[in-house]
C-alpha cells in the first residue's frame, strides 16, 4: 500500500492495521513466537514512522504484552529441561534466557532453578566431577542471593548451600589427609 499510495492520508491507519494484524495473530506463549517477533518489529516501525500518533500509547501497551509473551516462552523452554531432569541443559537454557531477557519477570525463579539444577547435577555426578560442580553450585548460590536476598526460595537455597559447603569441607579434609599420607610415604622412602 505504501509503494502504491505513498501519499495517501490513510497510510497511517493502514500501517497501524498491518501491525495489529500481527499482534492479533500472535499465539499464546507456549507456541512458536515467530509471529510475535514480527508483530514487535511492525509495531516498532509504526511508532518510529508516526511518533506523534494518537495510537502510540496503545502500541506501547501492545508491545509490552508481546514482550511478556517472549519472556514467558523463554522461561517455559528453560524450565522444561529442569522438569525433565536434564540439569546440565537446564543450566545452559536458564543462563541463556537470563542473558537474552534480563528484565524478565521470571528472573528470580530462573536464578533459583539454575541454582537447583547446579546442585542436583553436582549431587548426581560422578565423584571425579563433583568438586567442580559443587563449586559451580556455590557460584549459582551467590548469584541468586546477591540479587534476591529476601527471596521466597531463600530457605531452599540456604539448605543447598549448607549441603554444598559440607561436601566441599569433607572433600578438602580428605584431600589434605591423602596429601599428608603421600608426603609421609615419600619421606619414609627417602630414608
Amino acid at each position: 500500500y505504501r509503494r502504491t499510495y505513498g501519499r495517501s492520508p490513510l497510510l497511517e491507519d493502514v500501517e497501524y492495521m498491518y501491525a495489529m494484524g500481527f499482534y492479533f495473530s500472535s499465539p499464546e506463549a507456549t507456541r512458536d513466537q515467530t509471529t510475535t517477533q514480527q508483530a514487535i518489529i511492525c509495531i516498532n516501525e509504526f511508532m518510529e514512522r508516526y511518533p506523534d500518533s494518537p495510537k502510540k500509547a496503545l502500541c506501547e501497551l501492545r508491545l509490552g504484552e508481546l514482550k511478556n509473551k517472549l519472556y514467558d516462552k523463554s522461561f517455559y523452554n528453560a524450565r522444561t529441561y529442569y522438569k525433565t531432569e536434564r540439569y546440565k541443559s537446564a543450566i545452559i537454557a536458564l543462563r541463556n534466557a537470563l542473558a537474552e531477557y534480563p528484565e524478565s519477570p521470571h528472573r528470580e525463579e530462573m536464578l533459583f532453578l539454575a541454582l537447583d539444577s547446579a546442585y542436583r547435577l553436582a549431587s548426581n555426578s560422578l565423584a571425579s566431577l563433583q568438586v567442580d560442580r559443587y563449586l559451580d553450585t556455590m557460584d549459582a548460590y551467590y548469584n541468586f542471593v546477591s540479587e534476591y536476598p529476601d527471596s521466597k526460595y531463600r530457605r531452599d537455597a540456604d539448605r543447598m548451600q549448607r549441603s554444598t559447603k559440607d561436601f566441599l569441607a569433607k572433600h578438602n579434609a580428605e584431600s589434605q589427609d591423602t596429601a599428608a599420607a603421600a608426603t609421609q610415604t615419600t619421606n619414609t622412602n627417602l630414608k
